[in-house]
């Protein structure tokens, strides 16, 4: 039998699962208007037969709920706008996108249109698994983690760059998440825009364990209040926006939504966007 590391790399990398299932299930489960990934559809059945051929079932480490699911479409969608945002921002240009703890992320095909050089970071099992699951993809993989001093030495600094992390940021610190904002403040010449997701800071010091622990061991660890409170981590960031992405899962959510910004202020889960400031 293959264990969740000997595939996934660790814990964390196990949460790809659920993310893969959602972006290929979504649209059609819960009819999401233009919401549709075909290629995820391929990668999940990949992974699926994959998996399954090594002893380790994907299908018991996905949350199958509407909120992880629909929520999980939602909030590409978010991000994939943010990049898009950015990209017209800079149409004189070619931008880069970097993906940090790329997974199985396959937003490149999405957005196949924009002028974008694409890198992913990520660790070595990830990679490989990455490789055997989508080999037509032409991101550029950097075998790195986010974490650890040098990964952002291969980009290009005088490019104008989108830093995406999605799903990402949560099994981090705090003062990991800072580190990464210093090192991309530090590093970029070009202008630079970065795009992540997060629960409000109050969710992660809740003491319960959530849905994604129980299934994959891997435990949340940072949660920001939203893109004002994100930007003030590090030198040299500007908020650029916060989209909320529980509401537009159904009305249950949309109220729990509206209750927790008006109660705790900030954002319940969402998208949050942030830009350095012009030198």
């Amino acid at each position: 039998m293959t264990s969740t590391a000997d595939l996934y790399g660790d814990n964390v990398g196990a949460t790809l699962a659920t993310t893969v299932y959602s972006r290929a299930t979504a649209g059609e489960r819960y009819r999401i208007p233009g919401w549709r990934d075909a290629q995820a559809r391929d990668v999940w059945e990949r992974l699926v037969e994959l998996g399954r051929a090594a002893g380790s079932d994907p299908n018991d480490l996905v949350l199958t709920g509407k909120s992880n699911v629909a929520g999980t479409a939602w909030r590409s969608m978010a991000m994939d706008a943010r990049v898009r945002q950015f990209a017209a921002d800079h149409e004189a240009t070619k931008i880069q996108v970097v993906t940090l703890g790329v997974g199985l992320c396959n937003r490149a095909s999405r957005l196949a249109d924009l002028d974008a050089s694409w890198f992913g970071i990520d660790r070595t099992k990830v990679l490989e698994l990455r490789s055997r699951l989508i080999p037509e993809d032409d991101t550029q993989l950097i075998d790195a983690s986010v974490t650890e001093p040098g990964w952002i030495d291969g980009v290009d600094a005088a490019v104008p760059t989108v830093f995406v992390a999605e799903g990402l940021l949560m099994y981090l610190t705090r003062d990991e998440v800072t580190q990464i904002l210093t090192d991309i403040g530090r590093h970029m010449s070009a202008p630079a825009r970065f795009v992540c997701d997060s629960h409000h800071a109050s969710i992660i010091r809740r003491p319960t364990r959530s849905q994604i622990t129980r299934r994959t061991g891997a435990v949340y660890s940072f949660g920001i209040e939203d893109s004002r409170h994100l930007a003030a981590l590090a030198p040299g960031w500007r908020a650029v926006g916060d989209d909320d992405t529980c509401s537009p899962i159904g009305v249950g959510m949309k109220i729990a939504s509206g209750v927790f910004r008006m109660l705790r202020g900030g954002v319940l889960y969402g998208v949050k966007t942030i830009e350095l400031s012009p030198r």
